[in-house]
């Protein structure tokens, strides 16, 4: 008898300015890279105007699934695009 498997699944869901979606300095561009990589599937909504004072968007990342977890599979602070 096969073992099942659990599958770990990690989301992010979060409202941020519209600010990195379209200034272009390397902090933004670097963030739009880390969001629509290979890696993660990135969901992006613009919430309405006048949802919040300023534009915003709903966004949703889903990191990659994992069938067992170690320490390594788990970015450290370093390794994040945008410091």
């Amino acid at each position: 008898m096969t073992q099942p498997t659990k599958t770990i699944k990690f989301e992010l869901v979060a409202i941020i300015s519209e600010g990195p979606f379209f200034r272009e300095d390397r902090k933004a561009t670097e963030f739009r890279n880390f969001l629509f990589d290979d890696v993660h599937r990135c969901i992006s909504t613009r919430l309405p105007d006048g949802t919040f004072t300023v534009q915003t968007r709903l966004v949703t990342i889903e990191a990659p699934q994992y069938d067992t977890l170690t320490d390594d599979d788990v970015p450290t602070m370093s390794e994040w695009p945008f410091k």
